[in-house]
């Protein structure tokens, strides 16, 4: 493409080359957070202790509605996480998933 009007000025076979090289780059896996993973990490660890929502949320500094909310698999905020994380015990990248672009 040529950098003034976003036109191919090249041969044919080439455009077809760079359209093999970018259909790889479009294949990369973008990294999310598992949301849904680290709430069934939590309801096993908090079921495994025999603890209430207001317990582990006593324990981890989050609110208790916050964690039951993890279960939607929304965002959370990064100390919440963070927080919830450690009192697992568990490595962060534990719940990172890759899913396509």
């Amino acid at each position: 493409l040529s950098a003034a009007g976003g036109r191919w000025e090249g041969p044919p076979e080439q455009f077809r080359l760079r359209s093999s090289v970018l259909s790889e780059v479009l294949r990369v896996a973008m990294k999310r957070f598992d949301s849904n993973a680290l709430y069934q990490a939590l309801d096993q660890e908090r079921e495994r202790r025999q603890m209430t929502w207001a317990e582990v949320a006593k324990e981890t500094g989050v609110s208790a509605s916050t964690l039951r909310r993890t279960r939607l698999g929304g965002r959370m905020e990064v100390d919440g996480m963070i927080a919830i994380v450690s009192w697992l015990g568990a490595k962060v990248e534990s719940f990172i998933r890759e899913t396509p672009i």
